[in-house]
């Protein structure tokens, strides 16, 4: 599961902010990147929902149907 948030509307914990990225020579993917990137890997079983500039969420279904035990 990928969850974008606008810093306008969430701010992120400080938790999420990873020492490497501060260090790290290649700029940081834009959102618009971020979610496309998440898409392109499982474009069969993916489901995306866009709130305006607030938000998107994006999600990838189990590959693995699970049967239940008699």
């Amino acid at each position: 599961m990928l969850a974008i948030f606008h810093k306008a509307f969430v701010h992120p914990p400080e938790e999420l902010n990873s020492p490497a990225s501060q260090s790290s020579p290649r700029r940081p993917k834009l959102p618009d990147e971020t979610l496309k990137e998440f898409l392109s890997h499982h474009p069969q079983n993916t489901f995306s929902m866009s709130f305006g500039d607030a938000a998107v969420l994006a999600y990838v279904r189990p590959e693995n149907h699970f049967s239940h035990q008699q």
